[in-house]
């Protein structure tokens, strides 16, 4: 759905009505409606047998793709170029915001709702950039020598190349601890070939949930780079064996999701 630039909290609010998300079929329970995938292949290929079970394991298939189709359209928002606006914007929202709140203890009840209002619609830095900041400074950002220098580091990831998604990766992870939860057989460690009932299974539940991926008959050595952990690398510098730039960590919906099949 389109957004307003920059990225700010009204983006975060706006991914609870973001399209392609389960809606709620009934408003008086608030039961939301199962999406329309059908994972039978995938369970029959998991050799899933018991109705109560099926539907089970197409529970936990639905949140583990759900959250792919979130975390997509999160990073479509939370790219360094839109960090980077974002924090070049954050005095003057500070200020502006710090101007209508010192009107809204003004003595006309009138006058007071309406800096209120206004202080309501005024955009903020999100708490994720703030967290993030903090991680980067050591300290909360106070000045526009903070701001100055977050923006900077931003706008140098930005010009790195083409933002990285990891999405896919860790979605086929979990699908990975899903099937090894459901079939022992279904285990499976880097350094050997991976069971072909496994890549069928991984294949069957992305094209049903419409998630584009690498053809494993075509572009073998891409899906399996997917399904391993990725390890570090060293690259030659001037001093010696250098580490490269290491891969987000998982997040902590990641790391639940991950306890919850394992």
């Amino acid at each position: 759905m389109p957004r307003a630039s920059p990225f700010t909290q009204a983006d975060i609010e706006a991914r609870s009505q973001l399209v392609g998300l389960p809606q709620i079929a009934n408003s008086k329970t608030g039961t939301p409606a199962r999406p329309d995938w059908d994972f039978s292949k995938a369970m029959d290929t998991l050799n899933i047998r018991y109705l109560t079970e099926r539907t089970r394991c197409a529970d936990q298939l639905i949140l583990i793709c759900t959250l792919n189709k979130q975390a997509r359209r999160a990073e479509a928002q939370e790219t360094p170029g839109r960090k980077a606006r974002a924090f070049q914007l954050a005095p003057r929202w500070q200020k502006a915001r710090m101007r209508e709140w010192r009107k809204m203890g003004d003595a006309e009840k009138e006058l007071a709702e309406q800096a209120f209002r206004r202080w309501q619609k005024l955009p903020w830095l999100p708490q994720s950039l703030e967290q993030e900041a903090v991680r980067e400074l050591g300290h909360i950002p106070n000045s526009l020598k903070d701001f100055a220098l977050l923006q900077a580091r931003k706008m140098r990831a930005a010009r790195r190349g083409r933002y990285k998604s990891w999405t896919l990766r860790n979605t086929i992870h979990a699908l990975q601890a899903c099937a090894a939860a459901w079939n022992k057989n279904f285990i499976w460690s880097a350094g050997r070939v991976p069971p072909k009932r496994l890549l069928k299974f991984l294949v069957e539940v992305l094209r049903a949930a419409g998630i584009k991926h690498p053809n494993p008959e075509t572009n073998w050595s891409k899906f399996i780079a997917l399904m391993l952990r990725p390890q570090k690398r060293y690259s030659a510098g001037a001093n010696g064996a250098k580490k490269t730039e290491n891969p987000p960590e998982p997040s902590e919906v990641e790391r639940r999701l991950a306890k919850m099949y394992l």
